[in-house]
């Protein structure tokens, strides 16, 4: 057994644990699925069946297999107090490595427990590579995804080994996207991304459904377990991709401990696919204004996660909608652009919707150019949003006491959308 707060020691047959067996990767209906078995030991949860169904004849791997079953159950074991996690296939060294650190960065941001974790899990003793020299991004068609592609795009030709030539979307990582809603973006992106030489894969995976209804408001997930979620699908298809970028969605000087993070993506790379955290350098307005520079791009921009009205890309009614249309607003883009069902931001609009809670700097930079557009209406809903945010208001009294008296277990508790149900970024604004 190795020293550290993270322990590793070989499988060892017999000990009752949290375990990952029956990993297997197989051909169904000319498919790649890769498939396990989820056994808890220190909760109650029964077991659960894994799995990620690439959509494309590709060719899998045991090992691409048990290297992203170790990525996607490591932090829900480690953050549902799980004593130990094992495999009944060996992974790669490099990743164990460096899921080592990935674990001791979220325990010492979030102090989850106060006994490591034993990670059982034997590895491979030697490298034979079969990765593809790929790179791809994870690409939704949103601002931060399409400021990856286009940077990207932007920095290396078409000949060059670090230029993104696959795209990679998932289904089954989020409450609010049905199939219907992503199959219909599919068909879109899959088009566009054509248009700029680039192939989209598309995957679904139940390596957070199977335990979405156990993290009221995406506490966990938006803490821990987004980035790992992403690195998992690229782990398992080292045959089409052995490096992936994940679009940052923050700028480094709000930057602060999240699930997705230049501390923290890397850490789930193995010896055969790497994963960056990609353009946190740059703020969502300055994507934004790249998206704006690009016709295909503002043609196809979609930040929205619920059904959008017929022919229209996003809904217009919900925080990401308004925040995307106010910085379009600022740099006079949104008029006849046909994306939401509006093309002219009122203020009641973007103090309904609007909450600097999440998104923080994003208004802000955005307020000097409506000045200059001359949309002065907004200047107040978006004080108003400021004062909310700094918790000014009786809605963040009840925050106070919510987070000094109870340790913010009300605002864990409420699974429905609303005020509080959003826990605030640690640090946002303050």
């Amino acid at each position: 057994m190795l020293d550290g707060p993270y322990s590793f020691q070989v499988f060892l047959g017999g000990i009752e644990r949290m375990r990952l067996t029956q990993i297997r990767c197989e051909q169904e209906q000319g498919e790649l699925v890769l498939r396990a078995r989820l056994l808890w030991e220190d909760n109650a949860f029964g077991g659960e069946e894994l799995f990620v169904r690439y959509h494309g004849g590709f060719d899998g791997s045991l090992l691409g297999a048990a290297n992203a079953f170790l990525v996607a159950a490591a932090i829900p074991s480690m953050v549902f107090g799980e004593s130990r996690l094992a495999l009944d296939q060996p992974v790669c060294p490099t990743l164990l490595r460096n899921l080592q650190t990935a674990l001791a960065w979220l325990n010492y941001w979030f102090e989850f427990r106060d006994r490591p974790m034993l990670l059982e899990v034997d590895t491979v003793e030697t490298a034979m590579s079969t990765a593809a020299p790929v790179t791809a991004s994870y690409f939704s068609g949103g601002v931060d995804s399409w400021g990856t592609l286009l940077r990207n795009h932007q920095q290396y030709a078409p000949g060059h080994p670090d230029r993104v030539r696959r795209c990679m979307s998932v289904y089954g990582l989020q409450r609010e996207v049905t199939r219907e809603s992503f199959d219909a973006a599919t068909l879109v992106l899959r088009d566009v991304t054509a248009q700029l030489g680039v192939e989209l894969l598309t995957a679904e995976t139940n390596i957070y459904r199977h335990w979405m209804d156990r993290d009221p408001g995406y506490y966990y997930w938006t803490r821990t377990y987004n980035g790992a979620a992403l690195a998992a699908i690229a782990q398992g298809l080292p045959s089409q991709v052995n490096r992936v970028l994940i679009a940052s969605s923050d700028h480094m000087r709000s930057m602060e401990p999240w699930g997705t993070h230049p501390l923290l993506d890397p850490c789930f790379s193995s010896h055969d696919v790497a994963v960056e955290h990609d353009s946190i350098d740059m703020s969502r307005l300055e994507k934004t204004r790249e998206i704006v520079a690009s016709p295909i791009a503002l043609a196809h921009l979609r930040v929205c996660d619920v059904q959008p009205p017929p022919g229209f890309f996003n809904c217009g009614a919900c925080e990401k909608c308004v925040r995307t249309m106010m910085m379009l607003e600022g740099l006079g883009a949104l008029r006849g652009s046909r994306l939401f069902p509006v093309d002219r931001l009122d203020a009641a609009t973007l103090l309904r919707f609007g909450n600097m809670d999440l998104e923080y700097e994003d208004y802000l930079e955005a307020l000097p150019l409506l000045l200059q557009q001359g949309r002065h209406d907004l200047r107040r809903p978006i004080e108003v949003l400021h004062r909310r945010q700094r918790e000014l208001d009786f809605r963040g009294l009840l925050k106070r006491l919510d987070r000094r008296l109870l340790g913010g277990r009300l605002r864990r508790r409420i699974g429905q959308v609303g005020y509080l149900s959003e826990p605030p970024r640690r640090g946002r604004g303050r």
